[in-house]
């Protein structure tokens, strides 16, 4: 599981998926730079979040792709 892959494809900072799951900044960070893998009660809720944005994106209700692609930009420039 890409995790950093699957937070942009939400549109979430990395303090956002941590207050959603919820976790600390610090374990998103691990779990997307030092291959640390979430537990099972984290993978559960991510999965939620995948099916919700999913519903979204259905409805029309998601974020688009240019959003997407701006969010990813700016976490890009706070790098």
């Amino acid at each position: 599981m890409d995790i950093k892959a699957l937070r942009r494809q939400l549109g979430l900072t990395t303090d956002e998926l941590a207050e959603r799951l919820p976790t600390s900044r610090r374990t998103i960070e691990r779990w997307e730079n030092q291959g640390m893998r979430p537990n099972q009660m984290a993978r559960s809720r991510l999965r939620e979040l995948m099916k919700e944005y999913r519903q979204k994106q259905a409805q029309g209700e998601g974020p688009t792709k240019r959003q997407l692609e701006a969010a990813h930009l700016e976490m890009q420039d706070e790098s």
